[in-house]
């Protein structure tokens, strides 16, 4: 991993506290280290996004290297050319461009280069919360389905005697999971002077609205796919410890982790023990990684912004007074690699108009009288539960006071 001075120091000064928290014997003392570590954990987070954020930038400027002629295509850069120009005339259905393209015939889009393609998974990779924890299958067609073997009790053989009949047992059982890809998209407005300006401009603009409209897509849709379980309550600590100990059993445990927010976050960071140590700490093999101390198990946690996982307010009327009388923090906890699939057509394609009105009162936009140019990018995919038994949707009800 390419990591700056800045990050490098920040690494080696949190292994040295968690080298010394580890050796510490007095509880306050050790406390502190812990708490310390925790500290320079978020300033290496907040280094590594400008870095990141710096490198995509560095990398979306930088001359992309030609690819090889396939199938008497065009080469990358001549691909990149025509892509940037049919923006700049607002992808005219009527003009042959010599890139690839599909749906022309339906909605005039026109897939995006391949090297920009790679720079937009690139940055959304980057902003991404819960894609990387869920299973993720590129197809090629519209729609499909797999066959599973479904998860059954198994019952043992009966005794017979000599000379009886021996009974039949039940065979295996198979479940179907469908999925058809839909169309997700979005739009958003460009200033005529951006398109007029240098090809890696539009790049720079493409990539970041592409990507993080499509990393905010997958969190949306995962998390859709997730409250498709019926929300539990946790008693805290003992809550959680019965999800990963009974809910999800022997089964998923050894794979699970513990999704939440900021929130969530906060309130495991407030948990002890009997002899008052905190049971959230880094992963001595991974000071970037916390976990949960559960019983006899460590459980890594990963934590989502609020703003996309945001707490659920708990409402009560006094004397016709509408207030806030907790919170629901959420605690998504289990294996969503077999829980969640997200079956991908990873096809990209935008369309862009000059003319076009969009919207209604305030949020209207009039591209023509605002000499704006409103591009429209889509996406297709498809997000399933996969086990419903491999994950549980819940969360700890906490006062507003």
């Amino acid at each position: 991993m390419k990591m700056n001075k800045a990050m490098r120091d920040l690494l080696t000064a949190i292994e040295q506290k968690n080298t010394a928290a580890r050796a510490e014997t007095d509880t306050e003392k050790k406390a502190a280290l812990v708490k310390e570590a925790k500290a320079l954990t978020a300033q290496y987070e907040t280094e590594k996004a400008i870095f990141e954020s710096e490198e995509l930038v560095k990398g979306a400027n930088e001359e992309p290297v030609k690819a090889k002629v396939a199938d008497g295509g065009a080469k990358t850069d001549d691909a990149r050319k025509s892509f940037f120009q049919a923006a700049r005339e607002g992808f005219p259905k009527n003009k042959t461009l010599s890139i690839n393209n599909e749906g022309t015939a339906a909605d005039g889009g026109y897939t995006v280069p391949e090297d920009i393609v790679t720079k937009v998974e690139r940055l959304r990779d980057a902003h991404a919360h819960l894609l990387s924890l869920i299973r993720v299958e590129k197809v090629n067609t519209n729609s499909g389905a797999r066959t599973f073997l479904s998860r059954a009790a198994h019952s043992a053989f009966t005794a017979v005697n000599e000379g009886g009949k021996i009974g039949k047992k039940t065979g295996p059982a198979f479940q179907r999971l469908t999925y058809t890809i839909q169309k997700l998209a979005g739009y958003i407005a460009a200033t005529n002077e951006l398109l007029a300006d240098s090809d890696e401009a539009i790049e720079n603009f493409l990539v970041e609205w592409l990507g993080e409209a499509a990393a905010k897509t997958d969190d949306t849709k995962i998390l859709a796919a997730v409250a498709t379980n019926t929300a539990t309550a946790l008693d805290g600590l003992d809550g959680i410890k019965s999800a990963i100990n009974v809910t999800l059993g022997s089964t998923f445990a050894g794979t699970s982790s513990i999704i939440t927010n900021d929130d969530g976050l906060n309130y495991l960071d407030t948990l002890k023990d009997g002899d008052d140590r905190y049971l959230l700490s880094p992963d001595p093999a991974n000071a970037m990684q916390m976990r949960l101390a559960v019983g006899a198990r460590f459980i890594p946690i990963v934590v989502v912004p609020n703003a996309d996982l945001p707490s659920a307010e708990v409402k009560t009327e006094v004397e016709g007074v509408e207030t806030v009388a907790g919170y629901k923090y959420p605690f998504i906890i289990g294996d969503l690699k077999e829980g969640i699939i997200k079956f991908d057509r990873q096809t990209l394609a935008v369309k862009a108009s000059d003319v076009a009105i969009v919207g209604s009162g305030d949020d209207q936009l009039n591209a023509y009288e605002e000499d704006l140019t409103l591009l429209r990018g889509i996406m297709r995919a498809d997000y399933k539960v996969r086990d419903a038994a491999a994950f549980v949707n819940g969360y700890i009800q906490v006062s507003a006071s």
